[in-house]
């Protein structure tokens, strides 16, 4: 990897794909641009067809950090609008196939439509094999398929809001100030569930109606997270045909929270993160799970279960305007888990009752469980891949307008800090210097480097500080002193303009400190925190920004 697919060879052989059948060709004449990978309906298949396109082995078993993409574009050509026939694309993990996008010709025709697809958790750490299947029950209610441009790559995070000016400190002493900031962390906690064994079976309603699922966590549990919330929600879904889902919580009795799952990956863990998290009150219980409606059985059903562990808070299940246990009708419980992680901001997020957009109060049909295959067990809790691991940013510079760039350092990422600069005093008589920024993760067997961060509300990744005369006579600089200097547990700072903003940045460019100043000329700022060394501290004031140096002492 990086690798991509346009076709232009003229044959599957020259990037090892192979064919379980004739009816795929090399289309010259049709593609996003021609040529194409065209499957067509003949020669007839036959029923219950399943035809696939199936490539090389991608090595990934030392890729630990970032994500890993496929991209393709597909396209298809259809005669009769049935819904029975489909393209299916999936992914081999090293054991099994796992299904990551589903077409079928239920709505006709229709063109090129570019695919971005998520596949770290089939993909990082191991080997892996891309395939798309054609199959149905009618060839002949389809002319062809056709996909193209298929590239399967990795990323990770990049820097962002990139900022970069000048500042003068004196007429002959000024250079290049770059500000950008990490990626949001994610929040910090753990996964907690009720989680013992593999994926024994998808259950569903035989009338397929919508079926509302939980977990229960009593006061008992959570008193150890009292305080901290509810932000995230992982569940099993099974191989069925793929509904709609929404995701829930409730505090004692009342639904507080309802929202959309997205986009649903059959025959796998389906993570969704709440747009606001729920802080938890270890006097109360909360139960978290999710409705899924519009589903049909496949090969299984759609909410994911193991056998039943004895936990009663771990089969939860609404019918009739109650909760009931599933475990009174089948022996099973939910592959269900929730993510208690530190709250982001001081402020509880508490809710009111709300009345759910699902018709959860009805009773559905019989329960209906389709036990899962040998194979689907094996797969099912495969663990996600590592969280990200971020070891430094690396800075790149440019002489020449931008026209060419050439490393000039490193600066270490610490986990408590999300916004960095770099003051860079190397100008040397240049006019204008460029500059870029990527971000560097690192792991035992990985590293990966990220695009370079863009501008603030902008689409270039690089910012250039410009200096000109007319700036080195530049008399804006409010008048600013600092003192005591050097200094020990604290500095004064004063200034003859009104003070907006203090930020005090080590000689590795990272912001250790910043305060805002409520306009006031002068201000004292604890410094006892501070390690020994060199600090830049940038003063902006109502008029202008002044730079000083401090020297801090133990």
């Amino acid at each position: 990897m990086p690798f991509c697919e346009d076709w232009n060879h003229g044959t599957f052989d020259f990037n090892d794909w192979t064919t379980s059948s004739e009816n795929w060709e090399i289309s010259s004449n049709n593609g996003n641009d021609a040529p194409s990978a065209q499957w067509n309906w003949d020669p007839d298949p036959g029923i219950d067809y399943s035809s696939s396109l199936t490539s090389q082995l991608f090595i990934a078993d030392t890729l630990t950090e970032g994500k890993i993409w496929l991209d393709f574009d597909i396209a298809l050509t259809n005669r009769h609008s049935t819904g029975d026939e489909f393209m299916k694309v999936e992914i081999y993990d090293g054991t099994n196939w796992n299904e990551v996008a589903s077409f079928s010709n239920a709505e006709g025709s229709f063109d090129y439509v570019s695919n971005h697809i998520d596949i770290s958790n089939h993909t990082l750490a191991t080997e892996f094999k891309v395939r798309f299947i054609a199959s149905g029950v009618n060839s002949f209610d389809v002319i062809n398929w056709n996909v193209d441009n298929i590239c399967v790559y990795r990323t990770c995070p990049a820097p962002e809001n990139l900022s970069g000016e000048v500042y003068w400190i004196s007429y002959d002493d000024y250079g290049a100030y770059i500000c950008w900031e990490e990626e949001p962390p994610q929040a910090s906690g753990t996964w907690i569930s009720y989680v013992e064994g593999p994926y024994a079976g998808g259950i569903g309603l035989t009338d397929l109606l919508p079926i509302t699922v939980a977990i229960q966590w009593d006061p008992e549990d959570l008193g150890a997270y009292n305080g901290m919330q509810f932000s995230k929600i992982r569940y099993y879904y099974g191989v069925a045909v793929v509904g709609t889902a929404v995701v829930q919580v409730w505090e004692d009795d009342n639904l507080i929270l309802e929202e959309d799952a997205g986009a649903i990956t059959a025959n796998d863990w389906n993570e969704v993160t709440f747009s606001t998290p729920v802080t938890i009150d270890a006097t109360k219980t909360y139960k978290l799970g999710y409705t899924v409606s519009g589903y049909d059985f496949g090969p299984d059903g759609p909410c994911g279960a193991q056998d039943f562990t004895g936990d009663l808070n771990s089969d939860l299940v609404y019918l009739d305007g109650a909760w009931d246990h599933l475990s009174n009708y089948l022996p099973y419980g939910w592959l269900i888990e929730t993510f208690v992680s530190d709250p982001v901001s001081a402020t509880p997020n508490h809710f009111e009752p709300i009345k759910s957009s699902i018709a959860m109060n009805r009773k559905g049909g019989m329960f209906k469980a389709v036990k899962t295959s040998a194979e689907n067990r094996t797969h099912s809790m495969k663990a996600p891949p590592s969280t990200r691991s971020l070891d430094h940013f690396n800075i790149y510079k440019s002489f020449d307008y931008g026209d060419s760039y050439t490393f000039l350092t490193t600066v270490d990422a610490v986990d408590t800090i999300t916004e960095y600069c770099y003051y860079d005093r190397n100008i040397n008589g240049y006019d204008m210097l460029c500059y870029k920024v990527s971000a560097v993760y690192e792991s035992d067997l990985d590293e990966c480097e990220s695009d370079f961060a863009q501008v603030i509300d902008d689409y270039f990744d690089y910012v250039c500080v410009l200096f000109t005369e007319g700036m080195r006579t530049h008399t804006g600089i409010p008048k600013v002193e600092v003192y005591p200097n050097p200094t020990k547990n604290q500095v004064i700072i004063s200034s003859d303009k009104s003070i907006i903003n203090i930020a005090v940045i080590n000689y590795m460019g990272q912001l250790v400190k910043q305060k805002e100043i409520n306009r006031n000329n002068k201000t004292v700022l604890n410094t006892s925190n501070f390690v020994s060394g060199a600090y830049l501290m940038r003063i902006e004031t109502e008029s202008g920004v002044a730079i000083k140096r401090i020297l801090i002492l133990k």
